[in-house]
């Protein structure tokens, strides 16, 4: 299950999953934030979820479709929030994917949500 809530004063949407979550519910996620009025910044929160389904096959395609979206939120950030092992490897792997891509955004991957909030202030305003 994925709940996303938005954090205006930082222009951040929160994605926190948890439990199983497939590689299809997060692309659908991704697909009706770029289909809104998409925030500035992202933060994916994965420290309740369970990843171990997904694939680095799919992590590509992902990032591919962040990618060709992120125009509309150039100078963005993505925080993912890994605490576990699976997670911060996968995540890891999507970062890769995002920068070889020459992403309009940033990505980054934390195990604690102060560090990442602290980067997302960084350039925020906030």
């Amino acid at each position: 299950m994925i709940q996303s809530s938005t954090d205006p004063s930082l222009k951040l949407t929160i994605h926190r999953c948890t439990g199983p979550v497939a590689t299809s519910e997060i692309a659908d996620i991704i697909q009706k934030f770029y289909q809104s009025t998409p925030t500035l910044h992202v933060l994916w929160d994965l420290s309740n979820a369970d990843v171990s389904a997904v694939r680095s096959g799919e992590i590509e395609a992902l990032a591919r479709a962040v990618t060709q979206s992120s125009h509309s939120r150039e100078g963005g950030k993505n925080a993912i929030l890994s605490p576990n092992d699976i997670s911060f490897g996968l995540s890891r792997i999507y970062q890769s994917f995002a920068e070889m891509k020459s992403s309009m955004t940033q990505t980054k991957v934390f195990r604690n949500e102060e560090d990442a909030l602290e980067w997302i202030r960084s350039s925020s305003g906030a």
